[in-house]
C-alpha cells in the first residue's frame, strides 16, 4: 500500500525535490540520480530537482547538480533518500517542502515524513527504490537510469560481497542489467580511483594496529589527508580494505575531524557479530554489521577500541 501511496503523491505533486544525507555516498547519489531520471522520463512536464553536494570523488559518473531555489523547494514534494534522521539531511530546506516522503534502508529512522518507506532488509536504498519502480512497471529502465541504481547497489554492497546481499538484491541487479547498460563500465566506475587515493590507501594499510583478539583499526589525523591531497570522505569510504584481512572479526577506521581536531569520527565494521548496540552506546548508529560514530574524544575513542577488542575476544 505504501508503494501505491508514493505513486499517488508523486502524481499529485506539481514538482519534486530529491534530498540525501550530508557528504552523499554512492548509494545516496545513485538513488537520487536514478529516481530523478525515472521521474523525468515518466513525467516530462513535472520539474524534478536534485539537492545537495556533487559526487566529484566518483569521477564524472554523476553529473554536476544544478542549484535549486528555496521557492522551488517550498513548492515541492520532498523525497528524502538514504537518510534516517532530520539532522543528517544535507540540505535542511527540505523541511519547508509542501510534503515530505522518506525512503531508506537504515534501521531506526525518525518519523518526520507523511510517508515513510523503510526496509532494513534491502542492501541499499538504490535496491529499495529500484524495487519500488519494478513493482510499478517491470519494463526494463533506460540504461542510464539503471546504471545509477546499479552503481548505488554496488557501492553499499561492496560489489555484492556483504551479508545484506539477498536473492532480492540479485533479482533487482538482473532487472537493471536488462536495460542494456554496460555492467562492466559501471563496475569500473565504482572500483577505479585516482592515483592520489590509491597511494593514500596504501599508506592507510601500513598504519593498521592489529589486536590478536580479532580487531584491526587505523587512526588517521588531518596531516594524513593533507599530505596526500585527498578528501576525508574518500578516505572514510576505504574502511572496507581492512575487511580483506582474514583474521579480523571487527575493523574500524577513525578520522580526526578537520574542523575540530579534538574529535574523531569512526567507521566500524563486523564480520558476523552485531555492533549496532555498541555504536549506539557511543552516540552512533547504522546497520547491525556496519556503523558510524561522530564526535569521539581521544579518550572515548580508546575506550571504544578496548570494548571492540573485548567483544572480539568473546566472538567466534
Amino acid at each position: 500500500m505504501s508503494f501505491l501511496k508514493l505513486k499517488k503523491l508523486i502524481e499529485e505533486a506539481k514538482q519534486i525535490s530529491l534530498f540525501a544525507h550530508a557528504r552523499p555516498d554512492g548509494d545516496a547519489l545513485g538513488s537520487q540520480f536514478g529516481l530523478a531520471g525515472y521521474l523525468r522520463s515518466r513525467y516530462p512536464d513535472k520539474p524534478v530537482f536534485i539537492c545537495g553536494s556533487d559526487g566529484l570523488r566518483y569521477g564524472d559518473f554523476f553529473p554536476l547538480k544544478t542549484p535549486v531555489s528555496s521557492e522551488d523547494i517550498r513548492a515541492s514534494l520532498a523525497i528524502v533518500l538514504d537518510t534516517p534522521s532530520v539532522k543528517r539531511v544535507e540540505d535542511q530546506r527540505f523541511l519547508s517542502a509542501s510534503k515530505i516522503v522518506r525512503i531508506d534502508h537504515h534501521p531506526g529512522g525518525e518519523d518526520f515524513a507523511i510517508l515513510d518507506i523503510e526496509d532494513v532488509t534491502a542492501s541499499s536504498t538504490s535496491e529499495l527504490v529500484a524495487g519500488i519502480l519494478y513493482k510499478w512497471d517491470s519494463t526494463p529502465l533506460d540504461k542510464e537510469i539503471a546504471a545509477y541504481f546499479y552503481f548505488g547497489l554496488l557501492f553499499d554492497t561492496l560489489c555484492l560481497s556483504i551479508p545484506s546481499v539477498s536473492e532480492k538484491t540479485m533479482a533487482i541487479a538482473a532487472w537493471l542489467a536488462k536495460s542494456g547498460m554496460s555492467v562492466s563500465d559501471v563496475n569500473q566506475a565504482y572500483t577505479q580511483v585516482p592515483l592520489s587515493l590509491f597511494e593514500a590507501v596504501s599508506a592507510l594499510r601500513s598504519k593498521l594496529v592489529y589486536d590478536q583478539r580479532g580487531l584491526g583499526y587505523v587512526v588517521l589525523t588531518n596531516d594524513f589527508y593533507q599530505s596526500y591531497g585527498v578528501d576525508i570522505q574518500a578516505i572514510k569510504e576505504q574502511v572496507h580494505v581492512l575487511g580483506e584481512i582474514r583474521e579480523l572479526k571487527f575493523w574500524a577506521l577513525f578520522l580526526q575531524d578537520e574542523n575540530n581536531p579534538q574529535e574523531y569520527s569512526g567507521s566500524l565494521r563486523a564480520r558476523k557479530t552485531p555492533i549496532r548496540a555498541l555504536a549506539q552506546k557511543y552516540g552512533g548508529g547504522g546497520h547491525e554489521l556496519a556503523c558510524g560514530i561522530s564526535h569521539l574524544t581521544l579518550k572515548r575513542l580508546n575506550e571504544l577500541i578496548e570494548e571492540l577488542a573485548l567483544l572480539a575476544a568473546q566472538s567466534e
